[in-house]
């Protein structure tokens, strides 16, 4: 009960830190400025896409500027602190109950750093069929700017999260403001995002140069192989997801064993000792870092 009391203060400091959840309805403003229905000032922009204040963000927590290191590790010791709490309720002794807080924290890592992936999967799933839309406007309007607009509304319409139509939205107004040179920064922003997200606005750059019906039938086409690839993708990280899966089943089995040990009155005294507890204590870490290790691998083939 102290470990989860302790847990809760320590995100209510994390909650005070980061002034609160993200503004209600900050999208649905943005869209309905970019349909011209609501008059209104900029917002301020978009967190670097992968920084930590990006996670942060996602997770509906606005960190102001500087404080982003200090509210992640204080959900980090929430982490672990409900971890503590959790091997210390299965009565783990001391030691190991402490490889349990390091497990909490680990999870608390994870949970914040998948968002962004989420967040990637979701705008490479709306790629294709954007590609097709910006494809079908190429022959009524050479402006890349109201195609971008255009794109994004209709994304947004669709879907106030869209984070496709969130990244066209702010690539469009970038280009209004600043010119042919922000296209550089928007491709290298892009490469950090998603490639086939840096060939779109490598495809629009081009187009807002030359032109040309060909431009169209090249987004076509990269749309089509988008669609492959992407199926291919979500192929091998449905295997990837269940060797993951496989990981947990196998730590959930282990956490049972070690919890069978201590209440086991022929076991307890051994699990107890010192040589028991540093023992189990390794085991949890060894647990820890293949996880580690193997999930690494595989988001880094996919």
């Amino acid at each position: 009960m102290a470990g989860l009391l302790a847990a809760a203060a320590v995100l209510a400091a994390a909650y005070a830190i980061a002034g609160g959840r993200a503004p209600v309805g900050f999208w649905a403003r943005r869209l309905r400025r970019a349909a011209g229905l609501e008059e209104g000032t900029m917002s301020p922009p978009e967190p670097e896409f992968g920084s930590l204040s990006h996670s942060l963000a996602l997770l509906g927590l606005r960190v102001p500027p500087g404080r982003e290191r200090l509210a992640y590790f204080l959900i980090l010791a929430a982490g672990g602190l409900l971890g503590l709490a959790g091997a210390l309720a299965l009565g783990l002794p001391h030691l190991p109950a402490l490889g349990g807080a390091g497990v909490g924290a680990l999870a608390a890592r994870h949970f914040i750093r998948s968002r962004i992936d989420a967040m990637r999967r979701r705008l490479e799933r709306e790629l294709p069929a954007a590609l097709h839309r910006i494809a079908a406007l190429m022959a009524l309007s050479a402006n890349v700017i109201e195609l971008m607009r255009a794109v994004s509304s209709s994304l947004l319409l669709a879907d106030p999260d869209s984070p496709l139509g969130r990244e066209l939205y702010d690539a469009a107004q970038r280009v209004a403001a600043e010119g042919p040179a922000a296209w550089h920064g928007l491709m290298e922003r892009a490469r950090l995002i998603s490639p086939s997200l840096e060939l779109l606005y490598y495809q629009l750059f081009r187009f807002s140069q030359a032109g040309g019906a060909q431009f169209a039938e090249a987004l076509r086409a990269s749309a089509a192989a988008q669609a492959r690839l992407l199926d291919a993708r979500e192929r091998a990280r449905g295997k990837g997801d269940a060797a993951i899966s496989s990981l947990r089943i196998i730590a959930l089995v282990m956490v049972g064993l070690l919890t069978f040990l201590v209440v086991d009155p022929v076991y307890s005294p051994v699990v107890r000792s010192l040589a028991g507890q540093i023992l189990v204590a390794a085991a949890f870490a060894a647990m820890a870092a293949g996880y580690w290790l193997i999930s690494g691998m595989v988001e880094d083939v996919l």
